[in-house]
This record gives C-alpha cells, sequence and structure tokens, in this order.
C-alpha cells in the first residue's frame, strides 16, 4: 500500500539520509524502507511511501551526529 506520511523531523534534510523503521504489531517483524529523491519533500517533511504493512513507524537520520 501507499501512504504518504509527514515527519517534522525529515523538514530540510535529504532522502539519501533518512531511513523509515516500521514494526508490524502482530509479529514483531521489523523492516527498513530507504528514499529515493522523489520520495522526499523537504520543505513539508512529507514523504511517499510503500509499506508492506501497516505499523508502528519511525524515522532514522543516518546523518544525525552521535552524541559523546
Amino acid at each position: 500500500m501507499e501512504a504518504k506520511i509527514a515527519f517534522e523531523a525529515a523538514k530540510d534534510k535529504k532522502a539519501e539520509d533518512l531511513v523509515i523503521m516500521l514494526v508490524n504489531p502482530e509479529t514483531s517483524e521489523i523492516v527498513f524502507i530507504t528514499l529515493g529523491e522523489d520520495d522526499l519533500d523537504p520543505k513539508t517533511g512529507e514523504m511517499k511511501v510503500k509499506l508492506p504493512f501497516l505499523g508502528a513507524i519511525t524515522i532514522l537520520d543516518k546523518s544525525a551526529e552521535a552524541a559523546e
């Protein structure tokens, strides 16, 4: 299924730096979804993604610096 999701944290980011983590509530299966360049509007943080199932979603930012 295709969905549009907006994340405040995705504003002003590059699609290549973001990964969506999706958790299946019935099986606890975790999948990671990468974004193509056309899948993210950096001005609004809206993403267009294909989800294999519905579940809890979070966004991971590969460009974020690790805390020391």
